[in-house]
């Protein structure tokens, strides 16, 4: 299956599914944009929102891309910081640097890539943060492995246990 969305150049992922395997093959020029518009076409933004604002697959989210609905830090980690620090550490990035460093990503060859999913990886990331969640290139993440000498990782799967497992309910 030849996909644009798919990059570095020459890269293939083979995937096994129900007893078939698929070939994956990049494009010979694959695209960042096409890339994100796929990721787009996964977080299912055309979904009908019912309370308005949505972010995607028609949730209520409220547009933290407003500074006057949030102006405060944010934090990315986990799948962010392993995406964003395969070259270098960046604690604070920029949207648009996620963006460029999909682009580039995406226009490598497939040996040059540090690994064959960023640009895919990269490309998801920047469609959930801006179409998504709203957010702008000039806005500011802190990237994080550690807050305060704590893993971040399992702190979150620890709350999400917790949530799943509560007898909280909403009412409004």
């Amino acid at each position: 299956i030849n996909a644009e969305y798919m990059g570095p150049k020459g890269h293939t992922e083979h995937i096994k599914f129900q007893d078939n395997v698929f070939d994956f093959v990049a494009a010979e020029t694959p695209s960042f944009e096409a890339c994100a518009r796929h990721a787009n076409q996964i977080l299912n933004l055309d979904k009908p929102c019912p309370a308005e604002p949505c972010s995607f697959n028609g949730v209520f989210q409220p547009n933290i891309g407003d500074a006057s609905v949030f102006d405060g830090e944010m934090y990315a980690f986990s799948y962010f910081y392993d995406r964003t620090h395969l070259d270098a550490p960046h604690p604070v990035i920029s949207v648009g640097a996620i963006r460029e460093m999909g682009e580039a990503a995406c226009a490598a060859r497939a040996t040059d890539a540090k690994h064959g999913a960023q640009c895919t990886d990269l490309a998801y990331i920047y469609a959930l943060l801006t179409d998504g969640y709203k957010l702008k290139d000039t806005h500011q993440l802190r990237i994080a492995k550690k807050i305060n000498g704590y893993e971040t990782a399992w702190t979150l799967g620890a709350i999400v246990m917790l949530m799943r497992n509560s007898n909280l309910k909403c009412s409004a």
